[in-house]
């Protein structure tokens, strides 16, 4: 018996110690990439202020996110729809319950946005994903004032990519509450970025 139980211990331990090897090796290839993201997006916005500056950016990215998560009402998040996908801004009014024509909102946003990947050149349009953790309370009001739904969500992380279409600007693409796995490192065919602390952004011909 109590080999068994030795053996089941084992199991135990090892399945949680690969667990967290698991976390942590996901954990570092987040930073990693995050920390590639910022200095191309740094690099890029030095030279390319038009379309690429990071303090603009981190901007908009906060500013179309309250827009998209406070507006009052379903008129007002359709104000936004220059700057967002369709099919995103139909899922957000599409969140509020039937009855509801007013809400309150109050959204916290935790820490500045994070860019976590970014693509810049190449066949495809410059895209970049931030990474945005806030917390939102939201009460939902029928056309009497009376309150039909109480949302309460906790700080939690969303990545919303953004895509520049030539002659329109950046444009909200989606929101997700995971870091898509399967997208290529960021990259950039303007700047490559050594991944050595010390290493300095190489302009390529």
């Amino acid at each position: 018996m109590q080999s068994v139980l030795l053996a089941i211990s084992g199991v135990l331990v090892g399945a949680l110690a690969y667990r967290y090897w698991l976390f942590r090796h996901s954990s570092l290839a987040v930073a990693a990439r995050q920390a590639e993201a910022e200095r191309i997006v740094a690099a890029l916005s030095s030279k390319q202020p038009g379309v690429w500056d990071a303090d603009d950016l981190r901007e908009r990215v906060l500013s179309i996110a309250r827009d998209l998560w406070s507006a009052p009402t379903r008129a007002d998040v359709d104000r936004v729809q220059m700057w967002v996908h369709p099919e995103l801004l139909t899922r957000v009014i599409n969140e509020w319950p039937t009855r509801a024509v007013r809400r309150d909102v109050v959204v916290l946003f935790k820490e500045p946005p994070q860019f976590v990947h970014v693509m810049e050149g190449g066949p495809g349009a410059d895209s970049l994903t931030a990474r945005v953790v806030a917390s939102i309370e939201a009460v939902y009001f029928d056309s009497r004032a009376k309150q039909i739904k109480r949302v309460r969500k906790g700080p939690r992380a969303t990545y919303h990519r953004w895509v520049h279409i030539d002659g329109q600007g950046w444009r909200l693409d989606g929101i997700t509450h995971h870091l898509p796995v399967d997208e290529p490192s960021p990259h950039s065919v303007s700047y490559r970025v050594l991944a050595s602390p010390d290493a300095e952004e190489i302009e390529q011909p």
